[in-house]
């Protein structure tokens, strides 16, 4: 059964506004329950409960990158399928850069990105693992022997490692643009692939 574009675009654009608002959801999700197990890490003042979080991070990270991948991928089908060389896919990245050009404070926000992160849950991440660090380098000064330095240096090498680790969850959310222009790519070989066997065909 044929089904002609526009009602092809319009099933697939509403599949994108439910995958954002999916997204956000999660989004909202994460912060709110890290939020609370951090807030009861700081009552408690246990530093192995400011490590608990990167359970939710990498949990909800997960699923917030499968909906991101899916409006990818489908903006790419739709630009390359349906726009045809025109429309907002096809033209969303050079609109970008024209919108973006000489704004105010952007190298202030680039700093920010670079020390921070421009993901969530890797911001929420560093939340964790500098308090559970504090907590734990405050022991070590309090320490009196020897083995009471163990559990503290335990805690700060498991919070470099749960941070390292969602760092590297996380390395592909940056590059949204790229792995467009890729799918863009493999879409339209793919086109030209299925119409050369078409003209062969005939």
């Amino acid at each position: 059964m044929m089904i002609d574009k526009q009602t092809e675009y319009g099933a697939l654009r509403q599949e994108i506004l439910d995958s954002i608002n999916a997204r956000d959801n999660y989004i909202v999700g994460m912060y709110t329950i890290t939020i609370a197990i951090l807030c009861v890490a700081f009552e408690l003042q246990n530093p192995i409960l400011f490590l608990v979080p990167y359970v939710v991070l990498y949990a909800f990270q997960y699923w917030i990158s499968v909906k991101s991948e899916n409006m990818i991928v489908i903006g790419a089908y739709i630009a390359v399928y349906l726009e045809d060389n025109s429309g907002w896919e096809y033209n969303n990245a050079k609109q970008k850069k024209i919108m973006h050009k000489d704004i105010p404070y952007k190298r202030v926000d680039s700093i920010w990105k670079f020390l921070v992160g421009r993901i969530g849950s890797v911001q929420l991440g560093m939340l964790c693992s500098v308090s559970c660090i504090g907590y734990a380098v405050s022991s070590i000064l309090k320490a009196s022997s020897q083995s009471e330095l163990i559990a503290p240096g335990i805690y700060i090498a498991l919070s470099l490692i749960l941070y390292i680790l969602i760092r590297i969850q996380t390395r592909n959310a940056l590059k949204t643009g790229e792995r467009k222009k890729a799918y863009e790519a493999n879409l339209r070989t793919a086109k030209e692939a299925e119409k050369e066997k078409e003209l062969i065909s005939v």
